[in-house]
Protein backbone atom coordinates (compact mmCIF):
# COMPACT_ATOMS: atom_id res chain seq x y z
CA UNK A 1 0.00 0.00 0.00
CA UNK A 2 2.79 2.43 0.93
CA UNK A 3 4.56 1.96 -2.42
CA UNK A 4 1.35 2.67 -4.31
CA UNK A 5 0.75 5.90 -2.39
CA UNK A 6 4.35 6.99 -2.84
CA UNK A 7 4.09 6.36 -6.58
CA UNK A 8 0.87 8.37 -6.75
CA UNK A 9 2.44 11.28 -4.82
CA UNK A 10 5.50 11.18 -7.07
CA UNK A 11 3.34 11.23 -10.20
CA UNK A 12 1.29 14.16 -8.92
CA UNK A 13 4.43 16.08 -8.01
CA UNK A 14 5.86 15.43 -11.48
CA UNK A 15 2.66 16.68 -13.13
CA UNK A 16 2.66 19.82 -11.02
CA UNK A 17 6.27 20.47 -11.97
CA UNK A 18 5.27 20.69 -15.62
CA UNK A 19 3.04 23.70 -15.00
CA UNK A 20 5.23 26.81 -15.28
CA UNK A 21 4.78 29.50 -12.68
CA UNK A 22 4.58 32.93 -14.20
CA UNK A 23 5.16 36.07 -12.22
CA UNK A 24 4.85 39.67 -13.22
CA UNK A 25 8.07 41.40 -14.12
CA UNK A 26 9.00 44.03 -11.53
CA UNK A 27 8.69 47.65 -12.55
CA UNK A 28 12.10 49.18 -13.12
CA UNK A 29 13.09 52.39 -11.38
CA UNK A 30 13.43 54.12 -14.75
CA UNK A 31 9.90 53.15 -15.80
CA UNK A 32 8.52 54.32 -12.45
CA UNK A 33 10.25 57.69 -12.70
CA UNK A 34 9.17 58.21 -16.32
CA UNK A 35 5.59 57.55 -15.28
CA UNK A 36 5.72 59.86 -12.23
CA UNK A 37 7.61 62.67 -13.95
CA UNK A 38 5.03 62.96 -16.76
CA UNK A 39 1.92 61.77 -14.93
CA UNK A 40 -1.58 61.46 -16.30
CA UNK A 41 -4.16 63.84 -14.82
CA UNK A 42 -5.37 61.25 -12.28
CA UNK A 43 -1.95 60.95 -10.58
CA UNK A 44 -2.31 63.18 -7.53
CA UNK A 45 0.46 63.62 -4.93
CA UNK A 46 -1.25 60.92 -2.80
CA UNK A 47 -1.20 58.47 -5.72
CA UNK A 48 2.45 59.33 -6.40
CA UNK A 49 3.23 58.68 -2.74
CA UNK A 50 1.48 55.30 -2.87
CA UNK A 51 3.37 54.31 -6.04
CA UNK A 52 6.71 55.27 -4.49
CA UNK A 53 6.08 53.45 -1.20
CA UNK A 54 4.84 50.32 -2.98
CA UNK A 55 7.89 50.29 -5.24
CA UNK A 56 10.43 51.13 -2.52
CA UNK A 57 9.08 48.75 0.15
CA UNK A 58 7.81 46.03 -2.23
CA UNK A 59 4.49 46.47 -0.45
CA UNK A 60 1.01 45.49 -1.55
CA UNK A 61 -1.51 48.18 -2.56
CA UNK A 62 -3.84 47.23 0.28
CA UNK A 63 -1.05 47.57 2.85
CA UNK A 64 -0.14 51.05 1.63
CA UNK A 65 -3.80 52.11 1.41
CA UNK A 66 -4.26 51.14 5.07
CA UNK A 67 -1.39 53.37 6.26
CA UNK A 68 -2.18 56.51 8.21
CA UNK A 69 0.08 59.37 9.25
CA UNK A 70 0.71 57.65 12.61
CA UNK A 71 2.20 54.63 10.85
CA UNK A 72 5.26 56.58 9.70
CA UNK A 73 7.37 56.42 12.86
CA UNK A 74 10.44 58.25 11.53
CA UNK A 75 10.44 60.60 8.54
CA UNK A 76 13.87 62.00 7.74
CA UNK A 77 15.58 62.84 4.46
CA UNK A 78 17.76 59.71 4.63
CA UNK A 79 15.35 57.16 6.14
CA UNK A 80 11.69 56.48 6.77
CA UNK A 81 10.40 53.87 9.21
CA UNK A 82 6.95 52.47 8.42
CA UNK A 83 4.88 50.44 10.88
CA UNK A 84 2.41 48.30 8.97
CA UNK A 85 0.70 47.23 12.19
CA UNK A 86 -1.48 44.18 12.00
CA UNK A 87 -2.62 45.18 8.50
CA UNK A 88 0.46 43.51 7.03
CA UNK A 89 -0.34 40.13 5.49
CA UNK A 90 2.48 38.29 7.29
CA UNK A 91 1.51 39.81 10.65
CA UNK A 92 -2.11 38.76 10.18
CA UNK A 93 -1.06 35.21 9.35
CA UNK A 94 1.12 34.85 12.42
CA UNK A 95 -1.11 36.78 14.82
CA UNK A 96 2.06 38.01 16.49
CA UNK A 97 2.12 41.82 16.90
CA UNK A 98 5.90 42.14 17.40
CA UNK A 99 7.28 40.44 14.30
CA UNK A 100 10.16 42.21 12.58
CA UNK A 101 8.39 42.10 9.21
CA UNK A 102 5.79 44.45 10.62
CA UNK A 103 8.16 47.37 10.04
CA UNK A 104 9.97 48.59 6.94
CA UNK A 105 12.93 50.94 6.91
CA UNK A 106 13.21 52.83 3.63
CA UNK A 107 16.67 54.15 2.76
CA UNK A 108 18.57 55.08 -0.37
CA UNK A 109 17.13 56.34 -3.63
CA UNK A 110 13.79 58.14 -3.68
CA UNK A 111 13.52 58.45 0.12
CA UNK A 112 13.92 62.24 -0.06
CA UNK A 113 11.09 62.39 -2.58
CA UNK A 114 8.85 60.23 -0.38
CA UNK A 115 9.70 62.33 2.70
CA UNK A 116 8.88 65.54 0.79
CA UNK A 117 5.49 64.15 -0.24
CA UNK A 118 4.77 62.99 3.32
CA UNK A 119 5.66 66.42 4.70
CA UNK A 120 3.38 68.13 2.18
CA UNK A 121 0.57 65.77 3.06
CA UNK A 122 0.89 66.00 6.82
CA UNK A 123 2.71 68.84 8.53
CA UNK A 124 3.40 66.67 11.61
CA UNK A 125 6.53 65.34 9.87
CA UNK A 126 8.25 68.74 9.59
Amino acid sequence: MRNGLMSLCSALRWQGGLIPTEQAYPLSKGDLLRFLDAPPAWVTPDVELAFLICWKAAARWTEVAALGSGDFLVVEDDRIVVDYGMGHKAAKASGHPFREDRWAVLTGDLVQRIARLLRRRDMNFA
